[in-house]
Formats: structure tokens, sequence, C-alpha cells
């Protein structure tokens, strides 16, 4: 599989910029790899929940008791707070199947807000670091990534914003093929959800 720094050097080497050999360089290119691909990596993620990427877990619920030194958002009664993992980035669904479509709430700061008692169960994409987890599909979208955030070249970024429009829609047709065991989860991004994601893309194109 490719590493973290050849999935980079497959976008730049496209556009005829120089490629890096680390993301630890000082040189100009290795200080902006080290800046964008994370930014790209983490966008795409969110923006699907990608079998590869999702992950489900009990949170326990949190008391100002328990952290004197943590400022808690104030709750109503009947709601419990619930700390986001570090590694979160995008929520699919709060409860387990018994609950039907769910449990409703919202999310304050790094804190989930939700009318529950206890432990509660939770599906979400995770922030996945490791490009030896990443699909085929999802190396070719991020390379696509980075080529719109880098290229100064208006009709490179016009194609291959195209290019990621046609080929997220068939990587969601596969990855929801491969998720068909849990069907609230499958659901398909439409462009105006990508775009919003992030501001760079929206300007961009």
């Amino acid at each position: 599989m490719l590493s973290d720094v050849e999935i980079w050097n497959l976008a730049v080497d496209q556009l005829g910029e120089r490629t890096i050999a680390s993301f630890s360089g000082t040189d100009p290119m290795s200080v902006k790899a080290r800046r964008i691909y994370p930014q790209c990596r983490d966008l795409l993620l969110r923006s699907h929940p990608w079998v590869f990427a999702m992950w489900k877990s009990e949170w326990p619920s949190l008391t100002p008791q328990m952290n004197p030194t943590m400022q808690f958002p104030t709750v109503n009664e009947g709601e419990s707070i619930y700390l986001l993992p570090s590694d979160s980035l995008r929520i699919v669904r709060v409860g387990s199947e018994e609950h039907g479509k769910g449990i409703e709430y919202q999310i304050l700061d790094r804190f989930l807000i939700a009318p529950y008692t206890g432990p509660i169960p939770v599906r979400y994409v995770r922030r996945v670091t490791n490009p030896n987890k990443f699909t085929p599909d999802f190396i070719e979208l991020l390379t696509l990534l980075i080529v719109m955030r880098v290229s100064d070249d208006l009709k490179e970024i016009h194609r291959s914003h195209g290019e990621f429009i046609k080929r997220f829609s068939e990587s969601q047709l596969v990855d929801i093929g491969e998720n068909l065991s849990n069907p609230p989860n499958a659901y398909v991004e439409t462009e105006s959800d990508i775009l919003e994601g992030d501001s760079w893309l929206g300007v961009r194109v």
C-alpha cells in the first residue's frame, strides 16, 4: 500500500510539482504538504461514512464532579453530557437499533448532549491516519483533492473537480454496497454536501 508521502507525491506529480521525501522537511513543498495533506484527508473522511473509517463504541456520561477543572455546558433535566473522542470527525448515529431512527442529540463544542442516561451507543467516522487502511477509491479521491488545493491552474482545478464529483459518486455506491448490513448508515452525499464541508473547495470551484 501507499504511504502518506507517496499519496501526496502522486498528486503533485500530476501537476509537475516537486515531490517530497517526507513531511518533516524544511523545503517549501514539504511545509505545504505538512499543512495541506491532513486537511484534505480529514475533509474526505468526514464527507462519507467510509466502511474503513466507521467505529462503534459506547461513550460514558460525564458530570462536573468527575473533572472539576473542565468547563461543562449547561444541560436540561434528563439530558446527559458525553465527551467527543479526539478522533471523532462525524457522528453517524446515536443509539442502538432498538432506538429506531436513533436518539436526538446536539453537539456543543467538544461535547455531545442527549436525553439519555448512562453509556450511550454511538457510530461515528473516526480519523484514520494509517494509509494502509485506505481503499484505492479513497486514495484516488484524496489525490484529486490535493490537486485542487495545490494547483494554481483554474482549468486543472475544474477538471479535477469534475473528476472528483464523478469518482465520489461511484465510490459511494461501492462503499455502501459493502455496508448493506447497516442500511441506516448508508446514504449518498450531494455535491453541495461536499462543498459545504470546506470553504476553500467551494471557493476554488
